[in-house]
């Protein structure tokens, strides 16, 4: 219905992202004003990022470069200037979607998409092997992880083993690992007098909040940018794709079991929470549910993909049909009631379009099909030739009462333009290739 649309804002928010130098200068922060950083503390413009920097830039014109050939010079700019970025740079830990993951990741779709740079991406993924094999050892035997990114998507080990599985023969002993590493953690532990899953993550479920009472003695992350649900898409991926380690499938039967227990309902139907306290866990049950605002990163869309693909993996049709049930759900809400207020990938629009495309390709459901062309309308509709970008998000510093609000304009690929766009342009074209959304452990 909107794929014309699509296709034409795509294509300008493209335009205005082609010159590296360009692009860097026109980021800007919470405010606007002169501050570069964004609502967490965090730099607007990240070069050696897929969130907010070159690499993620890089991902958008490789993905997309069927449809205007021109891009892919554009794509060996940012990752030329990513490389320049990283010379002299002491490599530092980051997962997937910063440093050396990040690079390596954009340059395995460069190499998919024009067969070459062969040489940069072996290289790259020795690197991101070696990262995997040190991450690992981060943890603590029979201890809780200490922080979200020891083994999530984002920054953590789920991220890295995505990466890994895409890169075949020589990454799969260090994926194994990997694998063998994230069955482990579904394994109970002993915390705070609790018997509680492997997975269990110390300090609160969200980055910039401060202490929380109710998270005292840590929590489960139900998510799946920083939660339980990134390692079992990876397993049922890597499972699916016949890569099997021992414990394997009782590992993708604990973490959808945990997901189906843990599923809350209010009038408007079913719903994920963030997390699980030790409260909630002790009690059994949810003891103050409240219903958040849905996102890839957190809630039903991203949760019921990733119970979706166990269901594809392990034959378990009971998991896709409760995929199908909370989504469902979801849809039947007014959509101004969702809370979502930007276009991006993470928790915006973008991420809910790319989605549930992924999801309706195995369900074929008429009501999400025309949820599809809903959303593809909204985001259109919020194109502006006033922003830098095309799109602005609006953020908040600080909490409560004492939070400012401001609004940002973000280039790259989770939070920003570049994402928005690669999404307009799977919806448009709804047969193109979707590797690029290995980052998200949609596919």
């Amino acid at each position: 219905m909107f794929e014309k649309a699509a296709r034409e804002t795509a294509t300008q928010v493209m335009g205005l992202l082609t010159d590296p130098s360009t692009t860097r200068d026109k980021s800007a922060g919470w405010d606007l004003e002169g501050n570069p950083f964004n609502e967490m503390g965090f730099p607007a413009w990240a070069p050696l990022t897929l969130d907010r920097g070159l690499a993620g830039i890089a991902v958008m014109f490789h993905s997309s470069a069927s449809e205007d050939p021109a891009r892919l010079h554009h794509a060996h700019r940012y990752l030329t200037e990513m490389v320049q970025e990283c010379k002299g740079r002491k490599q530092t830990m980051g997962g997937l979607y910063f440093g050396v993951g990040a690079l390596a990741f954009a340059t395995s779709v460069a190499h998919r998409t024009t067969g070459g740079y062969r040489g940069a991406l072996d290289s790259l993924d020795e690197k991101v092997r070696t990262e995997a094999g040190v991450m690992m050892g981060l943890s603590t035997p029979g201890a809780p992880a200490h922080y979200m990114g020891e083994y999530d998507v984002i920054s953590g080990l789920t991220g890295l083993g995505r990466h890994l599985l895409a890169r075949g023969d020589d990454s799969l002993p260090v994926l194994r690992q990997v694998l063998t590493h994230l069955v482990g953690l579904t394994r109970p532990v002993s915390h705070a007098g609790r018997s509680v899953p492997g997975l269990w993550v110390e300090g609160p479920p969200v980055l910039d909040a401060g202490p929380l009472p109710q998270y005292e003695h840590g929590h489960l992350n139900l998510g799946m940018a920083h939660g339980i649900v990134g390692p079992l898409a990876l397993l049922s991926t890597a499972w699916a794709a016949g890569v099997r380690v021992p414990g394997q499938e009782a590992a993708i039967e604990e973490i959808a079991s945990l997901l189906v227990r843990w599923r809350a309902e209010d009038e408007q139907g079913y719903y994920w929470p963030i997390a699980v306290s030790l409260d909630d866990w002790a009690a059994g049950t949810l003891l103050h549910p409240k219903r958040q605002r849905p996102g890839w990163c957190y809630g039903t869309p991203g949760v019921t993909r990733a119970l979706q693909l166990a269901g594809l993996a392990l034959d378990r049709p009971e998991w896709c049909d409760v995929a199908r049930e909370s989504l469902l759900s979801l849809l039947a809400i007014p959509y101004e009631e969702w809370g979502v207020v930007d276009s991006g990938l993470c928790h915006g629009w973008a991420g809910h379009l790319v989605t549930l495309q992924t999801l309706n390709a195995e369900m074929k459901d008429e009501r999400v099909a025309a949820a599809i062309d809903d959303i593809a309308g909204i985001i259109v509709s919020g194109y502006s030739e006033e922003h830098a970008f095309g799109f602005r998000a609006p953020v908040k510093l600080g909490l409560g009462n004492g939070g400012v609000d401001g609004v940002a304009d973000y280039p790259g690929l989770l939070t920003g333009a570049a994402g928005i766009a690669l999404a307009l342009e799977s919806y448009a074209h709804p047969m193109a290739d979707r590797s690029w959304q290995a980052s998200l452990l949609l596919v």
